[in-house]
């Protein structure tokens, strides 16, 4: 056939087959469903039996123990149960099958006991969190989860709207808020997305939990990935162990290190098919089937899958003569992806599901596959990436200093010459203020005081009253902006007027002025262009007594405005009349401009 002509047509299903095997699982659950917790665990849970086993489980004794009638129920239903999973969990059963052979339902019951928080508690904690400008969650791992979001099965329609991105989103933020060590890293999105597709939301954040926590190595999602870049190591060598000739033509062609403590070339490769559980390197059937035997049996299935796809791809990886060859094999071979998101059928129309995982379990010639052996190499290997971890921390940590200083330098720098242009620049106000004064004697700047200020911006409006007012009554406010302004009415930046008058009024620290002056200030201070000038003062002032940006409490409002009419009367009715929703906030406070701009319009 040419390469346009589409795919060989799968086998129709074999109905009656798929009904009698629904039926067989449905009499297993409910013999499950009458048995103790620890029983429960011990044959869903293959993956604890093993790891806590001095020796392996070995499925064929098991078998052999039951054809012979020496096994226990418990060690029949254990093994049946394996054999089971391993032909594929019917698609209505899997979500109860997860969630017992993970081991989270027996995960959420402790986190209970050890009062840990419900999902139910980590969403509440989240909603209590608010939102930033962004409309994220104002949690540290809200912005790296947000980064992910959209590019997780894209063409997949159960993504493509804002209820299962948000789903999706919820999910994995409140599982970065659970186990903050871990946090967020790139790929929990899929595995979060995949569960998401089979489960409802509860349910998949246990099992999530349950994977990183439980079934895969301590540190596959760290910084440093130190768990997931340890079992590339430990697939090197399976592969030095269960395929010699391929492991010798790619130490031969430079694809793996002679000495397995070394960095093998294709972990940027098979580190995708670990950190994403084989869901982005396998089409979505194969995919189910190694969830299926991986939340079972544990970790050792991401070992025998990654050998089943080189043992599938073994005659054509012989051929390769560099990492290039190995690599464009890989990415086009019958069984991985070339890319992420699921395969088409046509990429993989000849290797099926049920091949893969025959494969993998294929005694003929991955023979036995010790749970003690697995561990050694992998504690082995563990402790030569720990220490390239802490290799690569130093390097970090020394990275990071150095940056620093350079920035410290960068800062010191720029402020030096900051002051350096502000002292020329006041040389020089000097040297042209006494040239203009040899020149002609400029005329002397009304010498205004705070008193005029205060009289301006706190006379009563009902009285209209102008009493006079005692030095020690006045504003002390305005003082942070005597020298800016007092600067900008010597160089004449006011037109001379009220404006330049109130200015100089809030500016000065000196003297007194003649009450006609005062007064005159006053009266012409009642136009909106004299008013803003004293409007932006007042807000310059609550600047100095907010909260938070914009905010004050209520109660000191009227205080840091300088206004005097503003009582708490007045206050109470603005609060309820005058000012809008978005101007209030829970605690007592409120937008100190809005009360600002009423004080300036109303007085």
């Amino acid at each position: 056939a040419s390469d346009t002509s589409p795919p060989p047509k799968s086998p129709a299903p074999n109905t009656s087959y798929l009904a009698e095997r629904k039926t067989k699982w449905l009499k297993m659950l409910d013999k499950l469903g009458g048995m103790s917790e620890t029983d429960l665990q011990d044959i869903c849970c293959r993956w604890k039996v093993s790891s806590t086993s001095s020796g392996h489980h070995s499925l064929r004794l098991n078998t052999l123990k039951s054809a012979v009638g020496l096994a226990n129920e418990k060690e029949a239903l254990s093994t049946k149960m394996t054999k089971k999973i391993r032909k594929g969990v019917p698609p209505d059963m899997r979500e109860q099958v997860w969630w017992l052979c993970s081991g989270a339902a027996e995960k959420q019951r402790l986190a209970k006991e050890r009062g840990e928080l419900s999902y139910e508690e980590l969403l509440q904690a989240i909603e209590d969190a608010g939102v930033d400008d962004q409309g994220l969650a104002r949690l540290p791992v809200a912005m790296e989860v947000e980064k992910d979001l959209h590019r997780t099965f894209p063409n997949n329609k159960h993504f493509e709207n804002e209820t299962g991105i948000g789903s999706l989103r919820t999910l994995l933020i409140a599982y970065g808020t659970r186990n903050p060590l871990v946090g967020y890293c790139q790929s929990m999105n899929f595995l979060a997305a995949f569960l998401l597709l089979n489960m409802d939301e509860d349910r998949a954040f246990w099992v999530l939990a349950a994977i990183i926590e439980d079934i895969l190595p301590e540190g596959y999602y760290s910084r440093h990935m130190v768990g997931s870049r340890t079992d590339q190591r430990v697939l090197l060598g399976c592969l030095q162990w269960k395929l010699p000739v391929l492991h010798k033509h790619f130490v031969n062609i430079g694809v793996a290190p002679a000495s397995g403590d070394e960095v093998p070339l294709l972990e940027p490769l098979t580190c995708t098919w670990y950190l994403c559980i084989f869901i982005n390197s396998l089409p979505l059937s194969s995919s189910l089937r190694v969830w299926d035997c991986f939340l079972h049996e544990g970790r050792k299935v991401l070992l025998r899958i990654g050998l089943s796809v080189l043992k599938n791809c073994q005659s054509e990886l012989l051929k390769a003569e560099d990492l290039c060859g190995v690599y464009e094999i890989l990415r086009n071979n019958k069984c991985v992806v070339a890319s992420s998101q699921f395969a088409t059928a046509a990429q993989h129309s000849m290797m099926s599901p049920d091949e893969i995982i025959d494969c993998a379990y294929d005694k003929s010639w991955i023979g036995s596959f010790p749970h003690d052996r697995i561990e050694a190499m992998r504690e082995h290997h563990r402790r030569v990436v720990d220490e390239e971890a802490r290799a690569m921390e130093e390097k970090r940590k020394k990275r990071e200093e150095e940056r620093q200083k350079r920035e410290e330098a960068r800062l010191l720098e720029e402020e030096k010459e900051r002051a350096e242009e502000a002292a020329a620049a006041e040389e020089k106000g000097k040297e042209e203020v006494d040239e203009e004064e040899e020149e002609e004697p400029r005329p002397e700047t009304p010498n205004a005081t705070l008193r005029m200020a205060a009289m301006s911006i706190s006379v009563d409006a009902d009285a209209g009253s102008s009493d006079e007012v005692e030095p020690a009554d006045l504003n002390p406010k305005f003082s942070s902006k005597r020298n800016s302004l007092l600067m900008m009415v010597n160089q004449g930046d006011f037109e001379q007027g009220p404006a330049a008058l109130a200015a100089a009024a809030i500016a000065s620290g000196g003297g007194g002025i003649q009450e006609e002056e005062a007064e005159e200030a006053e009266e012409r201070l009642s136009t909106e262009h004299e008013r803003d000038v004293l409007f932006t003062c007042m807000l310059e002032n609550c600047k100095a007594f907010e909260t938070e940006p914009g905010w004050m409490p209520a109660d000191k409002v009227a205080v840091a405005l300088g206004s005097e009419s503003i009582t708490e009367e007045k206050l109470k009715d603005m609060l309820e009349t005058v000012l809008n929703a978005e101007d209030k906030k829970e605690g007592g406070f409120i937008r100190y401009e809005a009360v600002a701009i009423y004080v300036r319009d109303n007085q």
